[in-house]
């Protein structure tokens, strides 16, 4: 009975199973190590997780659940210690009323970083699809992220309901960092 609840559309199960079945696949890649949280100058970091977030919009407060992958690499010549860049990719569902997706760009230094992107949300039953510019400063330590996401629109199709609006969230997101090192 627990199984079947925790696989019921909307439950939340369903985008961690989908999760686990995605990013699985990027643990048998060659020469891997769990925590090494790219060290080496030509080390490439591939982080899959479990995301979640409490959000705040036009139509109230609604909370999401999804999966995340960054993959973002360290530069050694930074004077500042531990900096790293890279990209991002996020999917959620919202609610039980529609899809979220985001991606772009990200840059860190010791636990603190920044997400710079775009999203964009599919219709949901009283709201037309929208485009947002996505940024979310957050701090990040082994497998725990969290961040607060700005959504500011700067498009909506073009029907009679109105866009999703904007969208400021509080994330978390639980990650399994793997370290992909030279050949």
């Amino acid at each position: 009975m627990a199984l079947r609840t925790w696989m019921r559309p909307g439950s939340g199960g369903t985008a961690l199973a989908v999760a686990v079945l995605l990013f699985a696949p990027t643990a048998l890649a060659a020469k891997v190590s769990l925590l090494n949280l790219g060290t080496g100058p030509d080390d490439v970091v591939i982080s899959p997780g479990v995301l979640g977030t409490l959000s705040t919009r036009p139509g109230g407060s609604v909370t999401s659940l999804g999966a995340e992958l960054s993959i973002y690499k360290s530069i050694p010549e930074s004077r500042i210690p531990a900096s790293t860049v890279g990209a991002f990719m996020q999917w959620q569902r919202v609610g039980s009323d529609h899809h979220r997706f985001s991606g772009g760009i990200q840059a860190g230094a010791l636990i603190f970083g920044m997400e710079l992107g775009g999203t964009y949300e599919t219709a949901g039953e009283e709201r037309a699809a929208t485009a947002s510019l996505h940024l979310a400063p957050y701090v990040s330590i082994g497998y725990v992220a969290l961040s607060v996401r700005f959504g500011i629109p700067v498009w909506t199709r073009g029907d009679d309901r109105p866009g999703h609006g904007h969208d400021i969230g509080l994330s978390l997101a639980l990650k399994l960092p793997i370290t992909v090192g030279p050949d």
